[in-house]
C-alpha cells in the first residue's frame, strides 16, 4: 500500500511539473512545450499502468481522429494524425486540477509569461529588434532605438501568424478568467494581448477579434443588470483600440485595408483556385469522401500555372515559384481537411469544434452564467480565422488550444476555483 501511495505521489508530481512547465512555455517557447508534453506523456503512460487515470472527455478527439484513421488504415492515405503529442495539455491540465494550490500557481505563471510575450511583441514593433536576437547578440543593446514607424512583430515565435494565434487563445483564456474571477488585474493582460495581436499584423486574428466582440456585445444586452459593468469595460477596451490603431498607426491601417484588397490577397486566391481545380478534376468519389493525403500537394501544383494566368494574366516561371507556399500551405484549414482527409475528415474537424461549443451552450442554458459565452465566441473567432490560415496545425497554437479546451471542461465543474 505504501509503495503504491509513493507511486501515486510521484505520478502527481510529474503531472504538476508538466502543467507548470506548460504555463511557462505556451507563451514563450515551443521547445519547452514539447519538453512539457514529453513529461506529461510519461505521466499519462504511468497513470494507465497504475490504473490511476483521471481524464476529461475524449469524445471530441474521437470525432477528429476516426475519419483520419479510416482514411489511413482502409484506404492507405498518406497523412499524419492530428492526435499527437500536442494534445497532451488537454489531459495534463485536467489532472493538475486535482491539486488546486498548484493549479492556481500555474495560472499566475501563465499571467507572467503571457505578459512577457506581449512585451516582446511590443518591444520588437517599436525597436525593430526581435527579443531573441537581442539575447543571442548583446551588441544589439547599443543599437536600441525607438521608431515612430511600427513594424510587424513576432515576439518569441518564428512567424507573426503563429504568435497571433497563441495571443488570441491567451486572450480568450484571460477573458474567461476575468469574467469568472472578476479580478481587475486581468484587464491589464487583456489590454496587452489586444495590442500585441494588432502588432503582429495578422489580419485573420483581426477578424477573429471582431467576431468575438461582435457576438459578445449582441448577446450581453440580453443579460441582467449585474453584467452591465462587464459590458462597459469590454466595450471601452474594444472601442479604444479600434480608434487608436486605425487612426494613429499607418501600419495597422494598411493591414486592415488589405483585407478588402483583391491585389493583396492574390496569393491566397491562387492557392484556393488551384485546390478547387484539383478537387473537381482529379478527385474520385472515394477521394472526395476520404481525401488524398499528402499526395494532394503534387496534384495542386499542376494547376498552379493555369490558375496564375487566370488571376495575374501572365505566365509564371515555375522554377522560381515558391512551391511550399503555393502547393503545400492551403491558408484555409477547411480546404486542408477536405483535400487531405476528404468530406468525412472535414466533418470530423467541424464536429470536434461543435462538441466544445455545444457543452457551453448547454451549460449557459442551464445556469445563465456568462463565462460559457467567452468560450463560444472565442471558438467562433478562431474558426473564422481558419478560413484564411491553417491555424489548427501550428504546434504552438495547438498546445495553447488544448490548454484552453481543458480549462473549458474544468470550468463547467462546480469546484472550479477561479
Amino acid at each position: 500500500m505504501k509503495a503504491n501511495k509513493k507511486k501515486v505521489i510521484f505520478l502527481d508530481k510529474l503531472f504538476i511539473m508538466s502543467y507548470l512547465l506548460f504555463c511557462i512555455s505556451i507563451p514563450t517557447s515551443n521547445f519547452l512545450s514539447h519538453l512539457a508534453a514529453g513529461i506529461g506523456l510519461i505521466a499519462l503512460i504511468l497513470s494507465l499502468i497504475l490504473k490511476n487515470f483521471i481524464y476529461p472527455t475524449i469524445k471530441p478527439f474521437l470525432f477528429l481522429s476516426l475519419p483520419q484513421i479510416v482514411s489511413k488504415v482502409f484506404f492507405s492515405i498518406k497523412a499524419s494524425f492530428d492526435i499527437d503529442i500536442r494534445v497532451i495539455p488537454y489531459f495534463v491540465v485536467y489532472r493538475a486540477f486535482q491539486n488546486k494550490t498548484k493549479f492556481k500557481l500555474g495560472i499566475k505563471l501563465l499571467f507572467i509569461t503571457t505578459t512577457l510575450l506581449c512585451l516582446s511583441v511590443i518591444f520588437e514593433a517599436i525597436t525593430w529588434i526581435n527579443i531573441k536576437d537581442l539575447f543571442s547578440n548583446f551588441e544589439l543593446i547599443k543599437n536600441i532605438s525607438f521608431h515612430k514607424d511600427i513594424i510587424r512583430a513576432k515576439g518569441f515565435f518564428t512567424h507573426p501568424l503563429t504568435t497571433a494565434g497563441v495571443l488570441y487563445v491567451l486572450f480568450v483564456i484571460f477573458s474567461f478568467f476575468y469574467i469568472r474571477g472578476k479580478q481587475k488585474i486581468y484587464i491589464f493582460i487583456i489590454f496587452l494581448l489586444i495590442i500585441s495581436i494588432f502588432l503582429t499584423g495578422s489580419r485573420s486574428y483581426y477578424l477573429a477579434l471582431l467576431i468575438y466582440f461582435l457576438f459578445f456585445f449582441i448577446f450581453l444586452k440580453f443579460f441582467k443588470l449585474k453584467y452591465m459593468k462587464v459590458k462597459k469595460i469590454f466595450l471601452f477596451i474594444f472601442t479604444f483600440f479600434i480608434f487608436f490603431f486605425l487612426i494613429k498607426i499607418p501600419f495597422i491601417k494598411q493591414r486592415i485595408k488589405s483585407i478588402f484588397s483583391f491585389e493583396k490577397n492574390l496569393r491566397r486566391l491562387l492557392i484556393w483556385k488551384s485546390y478547387k481545380k484539383a478537387f473537381l478534376n482529379d478527385f474520385s468519389r472515394k477521394d472526395k469522401l476520404f481525401g488524398k493525403g499528402e499526395d494532394v500537394s503534387k496534384i495542386v501544383l499542376n494547376y498552379f500555372p493555369e490558375s496564375y494566368i487566370e488571376l495575374y494574366h501572365k505566365k509564371i516561371d515555375m522554377s522560381i515559384a515558391d512551391q511550399k507556399f503555393f502547393s503545400r500551405v492551403t491558408h484555409n484549414i477547411y480546404i486542408y481537411y477536405l483535400s487531405r482527409y476528404g468530406f468525412f475528415g472535414l466533418v470530423g474537424y467541424l464536429l470536434f469544434w461543435i462538441f466544445f461549443i455545444a457543452i457551453n451552450i448547454k451549460f449557459y442554458k442551464n445556469t445563465k452564467e456568462v463565462f460559457p459565452l467567452i468560450f463560444i465566441f472565442g471558438y467562433l473567432g478562431f474558426l473564422i480565422a481558419g478560413f484564411f490560415e491553417n491555424n489548427f496545425l501550428d504546434a504552438e497554437v495547438k498546445f495553447a488550444l488544448m490548454f484552453l479546451f481543458s480549462l473549458n471542461v474544468l470550468s463547467l465543474r462546480r469546484d472550479f476555483p477561479i
